[in-house]
Protein backbone atom coordinates (compact mmCIF):
# COMPACT_ATOMS: atom_id res chain seq x y z
CA UNK A 1 0.00 0.00 0.00
CA UNK A 2 2.73 2.38 0.50
CA UNK A 3 4.16 2.06 -2.74
CA UNK A 4 1.12 2.66 -4.62
CA UNK A 5 1.17 6.26 -5.81
CA UNK A 6 -1.55 9.08 -4.13
CA UNK A 7 -3.91 8.50 -7.78
CA UNK A 8 -3.80 4.81 -7.22
CA UNK A 9 -4.90 4.96 -3.60
CA UNK A 10 -7.59 7.47 -4.49
CA UNK A 11 -9.08 5.14 -6.97
CA UNK A 12 -8.52 2.46 -4.80
CA UNK A 13 -10.89 4.32 -2.08
CA UNK A 14 -13.20 4.98 -4.65
CA UNK A 15 -13.43 1.56 -7.02
CA UNK A 16 -13.97 0.01 -2.84
CA UNK A 17 -17.10 2.19 -2.21
CA UNK A 18 -17.97 1.59 -6.23
CA UNK A 19 -17.95 -2.12 -5.12
CA UNK A 20 -19.29 -1.86 -1.39
CA UNK A 21 -22.21 -0.48 -2.97
CA UNK A 22 -23.04 -2.81 -5.51
CA UNK A 23 -22.71 -5.88 -3.38
CA UNK A 24 -25.20 -4.23 -1.41
CA UNK A 25 -27.89 -3.81 -3.90
CA UNK A 26 -26.75 -7.19 -5.15
CA UNK A 27 -27.83 -8.77 -1.75
CA UNK A 28 -31.23 -6.74 -1.52
CA UNK A 29 -32.10 -7.48 -4.67
CA UNK A 30 -31.64 -11.87 -4.05
CA UNK A 31 -32.83 -10.86 -0.83
CA UNK A 32 -36.57 -9.55 -2.27
CA UNK A 33 -36.01 -12.45 -5.13
CA UNK A 34 -35.69 -15.34 -2.24
CA UNK A 35 -39.08 -14.03 -0.02
CA UNK A 36 -41.37 -12.62 -2.31
CA UNK A 37 -45.08 -14.38 -3.22
CA UNK A 38 -44.41 -16.97 -5.52
CA UNK A 39 -41.14 -17.92 -4.70
CA UNK A 40 -40.20 -21.40 -3.59
CA UNK A 41 -39.81 -20.50 0.36
CA UNK A 42 -43.02 -18.78 -0.23
CA UNK A 43 -44.46 -21.66 -1.68
CA UNK A 44 -43.00 -23.89 1.10
CA UNK A 45 -45.06 -22.19 3.33
CA UNK A 46 -47.95 -22.12 2.11
CA UNK A 47 -47.79 -25.57 1.30
CA UNK A 48 -47.16 -26.51 5.04
CA UNK A 49 -49.78 -24.33 5.87
CA UNK A 50 -52.12 -26.15 4.09
CA UNK A 51 -50.91 -29.74 5.24
CA UNK A 52 -51.85 -28.60 8.72
CA UNK A 53 -54.95 -27.74 8.08
CA UNK A 54 -55.79 -31.06 6.35
CA UNK A 55 -54.72 -32.79 9.58
CA UNK A 56 -55.22 -30.61 11.94
CA UNK A 57 -59.38 -30.24 13.35
CA UNK A 58 -60.76 -26.67 12.66
CA UNK A 59 -61.98 -25.65 16.47
CA UNK A 60 -64.65 -23.57 15.02
CA UNK A 61 -66.72 -25.51 12.74
CA UNK A 62 -68.74 -28.41 14.14
CA UNK A 63 -67.60 -31.39 12.23
CA UNK A 64 -65.41 -33.12 14.91
CA UNK A 65 -68.17 -32.30 17.68
CA UNK A 66 -70.35 -33.94 15.20
CA UNK A 67 -68.55 -36.99 14.49
CA UNK A 68 -67.54 -37.39 19.11
CA UNK A 69 -71.61 -36.69 19.47
CA UNK A 70 -72.26 -40.02 17.02
CA UNK A 71 -69.71 -41.99 18.64
CA UNK A 72 -71.22 -41.08 21.88
CA UNK A 73 -74.80 -42.31 20.89
CA UNK A 74 -73.37 -45.26 19.56
CA UNK A 75 -70.70 -46.29 22.21
CA UNK A 76 -70.82 -49.75 23.32
CA UNK A 77 -70.12 -48.93 27.15
CA UNK A 78 -70.45 -46.21 30.07
CA UNK A 79 -66.49 -45.75 30.10
CA UNK A 80 -66.49 -45.00 26.69
CA UNK A 81 -69.75 -42.93 26.74
CA UNK A 82 -68.25 -40.59 29.03
CA UNK A 83 -64.68 -40.33 26.91
CA UNK A 84 -66.85 -39.23 24.10
CA UNK A 85 -68.88 -36.87 26.84
CA UNK A 86 -65.80 -35.51 27.72
CA UNK A 87 -64.19 -34.98 24.30
CA UNK A 88 -67.28 -32.95 23.23
CA UNK A 89 -67.28 -30.67 26.26
CA UNK A 90 -63.55 -30.44 25.30
CA UNK A 91 -64.62 -29.20 21.29
CA UNK A 92 -66.91 -26.82 23.18
CA UNK A 93 -64.45 -25.10 24.91
CA UNK A 94 -62.28 -24.98 22.10
CA UNK A 95 -64.76 -23.30 20.19
CA UNK A 96 -65.32 -20.86 22.43
CA UNK A 97 -61.48 -19.96 22.44
CA UNK A 98 -61.48 -19.90 19.14
CA UNK A 99 -64.23 -17.47 18.94
CA UNK A 100 -62.83 -15.05 21.40
CA UNK A 101 -59.21 -14.72 19.80
CA UNK A 102 -60.87 -14.65 16.37
CA UNK A 103 -63.35 -11.48 17.27
CA UNK A 104 -59.97 -10.24 19.37
CA UNK A 105 -57.80 -10.25 16.09
CA UNK A 106 -60.10 -9.71 13.32
CA UNK A 107 -60.73 -6.21 11.67
CA UNK A 108 -63.81 -4.82 11.44
CA UNK A 109 -65.99 -5.91 8.33
CA UNK A 110 -67.76 -8.94 6.41
CA UNK A 111 -65.34 -11.44 7.17
CA UNK A 112 -65.63 -10.33 11.36
CA UNK A 113 -69.54 -10.48 10.79
CA UNK A 114 -69.97 -13.90 9.28
CA UNK A 115 -67.65 -15.15 12.60
CA UNK A 116 -68.95 -13.14 15.20
CA UNK A 117 -73.04 -13.68 13.63
CA UNK A 118 -74.51 -16.86 12.24
CA UNK A 119 -71.30 -18.85 12.38
CA UNK A 120 -71.43 -18.75 16.40
CA UNK A 121 -74.87 -18.17 16.92
CA UNK A 122 -75.83 -21.62 15.09
CA UNK A 123 -73.21 -23.57 16.45
CA UNK A 124 -73.89 -21.83 20.15
CA UNK A 125 -77.29 -23.25 20.03
CA UNK A 126 -75.74 -26.75 18.59
CA UNK A 127 -73.55 -26.67 22.26
CA UNK A 128 -76.71 -25.68 23.99
CA UNK A 129 -78.99 -28.56 22.55
CA UNK A 130 -75.90 -30.76 23.27
CA UNK A 131 -75.45 -30.25 26.83
CA UNK A 132 -78.90 -29.44 27.97
CA UNK A 133 -80.28 -32.12 25.95
CA UNK A 134 -78.33 -34.64 23.66
CA UNK A 135 -75.82 -35.91 26.76
CA UNK A 136 -78.08 -36.06 29.50
CA UNK A 137 -80.18 -38.67 27.09
CA UNK A 138 -77.39 -40.49 26.07
CA UNK A 139 -76.50 -40.50 30.10
CA UNK A 140 -79.65 -41.79 30.57
CA UNK A 141 -79.73 -44.80 28.52
CA UNK A 142 -82.49 -43.10 26.38
CA UNK A 143 -80.51 -43.52 22.78
CA UNK A 144 -83.72 -42.84 20.88
CA UNK A 145 -84.31 -39.41 22.08
CA UNK A 146 -80.57 -38.90 21.62
CA UNK A 147 -80.49 -39.86 18.53
CA UNK A 148 -83.84 -37.48 17.61
CA UNK A 149 -82.05 -34.60 19.12
CA UNK A 150 -79.31 -35.44 17.09
CA UNK A 151 -80.60 -35.67 13.63
CA UNK A 152 -83.40 -33.31 13.82
CA UNK A 153 -82.79 -30.10 16.04
CA UNK A 154 -78.49 -29.93 16.23
CA UNK A 155 -78.07 -31.18 12.56
CA UNK A 156 -80.53 -28.61 11.86
CA UNK A 157 -77.79 -25.95 13.45
CA UNK A 158 -74.85 -27.79 11.88
CA UNK A 159 -76.59 -27.37 8.36
CA UNK A 160 -76.44 -23.54 9.08
CA UNK A 161 -73.27 -23.47 10.53
CA UNK A 162 -71.77 -24.98 7.51
CA UNK A 163 -73.41 -23.06 5.20
CA UNK A 164 -71.49 -19.83 6.56
CA UNK A 165 -68.53 -21.69 7.05
CA UNK A 166 -68.40 -21.93 3.05
CA UNK A 167 -69.25 -18.56 2.37
CA UNK A 168 -66.17 -17.79 5.31
CA UNK A 169 -64.23 -20.01 3.46
CA UNK A 170 -64.94 -18.18 0.19
CA UNK A 171 -64.50 -14.52 1.46
CA UNK A 172 -61.02 -15.59 3.11
CA UNK A 173 -59.77 -17.01 -0.47
CA UNK A 174 -60.52 -13.74 -2.19
CA UNK A 175 -58.97 -11.66 0.94
CA UNK A 176 -55.34 -14.43 0.41
CA UNK A 177 -55.51 -13.55 -3.27
CA UNK A 178 -55.99 -10.02 -2.64
CA UNK A 179 -53.19 -9.49 -0.44
CA UNK A 180 -50.77 -12.01 -2.21
CA UNK A 181 -51.23 -9.47 -5.51
CA UNK A 182 -50.67 -6.69 -3.27
CA UNK A 183 -47.76 -8.03 -1.69
CA UNK A 184 -46.30 -8.89 -5.48
CA UNK A 185 -46.79 -5.65 -6.66
CA UNK A 186 -45.03 -4.03 -3.51
CA UNK A 187 -41.93 -6.18 -4.05
CA UNK A 188 -42.04 -5.68 -7.22
CA UNK A 189 -42.28 -1.72 -7.14
CA UNK A 190 -39.60 -1.81 -4.37
CA UNK A 191 -37.84 -4.08 -6.72
CA UNK A 192 -36.96 -0.96 -9.11
CA UNK A 193 -37.09 1.48 -6.40
CA UNK A 194 -34.01 -0.34 -5.11
CA UNK A 195 -32.45 -0.85 -8.70
CA UNK A 196 -33.05 2.93 -9.31
CA UNK A 197 -31.42 3.96 -5.92
CA UNK A 198 -28.41 1.99 -6.64
CA UNK A 199 -27.50 3.56 -10.40
CA UNK A 200 -28.18 6.93 -8.78
CA UNK A 201 -25.99 6.60 -6.07
CA UNK A 202 -23.39 4.51 -8.13
CA UNK A 203 -23.65 7.27 -10.50
CA UNK A 204 -23.00 10.18 -7.47
CA UNK A 205 -20.16 8.44 -6.39
CA UNK A 206 -18.56 8.17 -9.64
CA UNK A 207 -19.19 11.63 -10.34
CA UNK A 208 -18.03 13.00 -7.60
CA UNK A 209 -14.84 10.82 -6.95
CA UNK A 210 -13.87 12.18 -10.76
CA UNK A 211 -14.66 15.78 -9.53
CA UNK A 212 -12.61 15.53 -6.39
CA UNK A 213 -9.71 13.16 -8.37
CA UNK A 214 -9.69 16.12 -10.87
CA UNK A 215 -9.73 18.78 -7.95
CA UNK A 216 -6.95 17.08 -6.12
CA UNK A 217 -4.70 16.02 -8.89
CA UNK A 218 -4.70 18.87 -11.25
CA UNK A 219 -3.35 21.38 -9.17
CA UNK A 220 -0.81 18.51 -7.41
CA UNK A 221 0.09 17.62 -10.85
CA UNK A 222 0.89 21.49 -12.36
CA UNK A 223 3.19 21.51 -8.68
CA UNK A 224 4.97 18.89 -9.70
CA UNK A 225 5.71 20.31 -13.20
CA UNK A 226 6.74 23.89 -11.46
CA UNK A 227 9.08 21.98 -8.64
CA UNK A 228 10.70 19.70 -11.84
Amino acid sequence: MKNLSFKAKLFLLVGSAVLSLLVFGGVSFMTLSKVEVGSPIYQQIVMIKDVNADYVPPSQSLAVAVGHAVKMEEAPDQATTQHFSELLRQDQKDFEEGHTKWTHQLPDGKLKELVDGTAYTTANEWFRIMGQEFIPAVLNGDRKKAHEIRTTEMAKQFTAQEATVDDIVKITDEMVASDQAEAAAVVKSRTWILILVGLVGLALVVGLSYVIAHGILGPLNKTLIVLQ
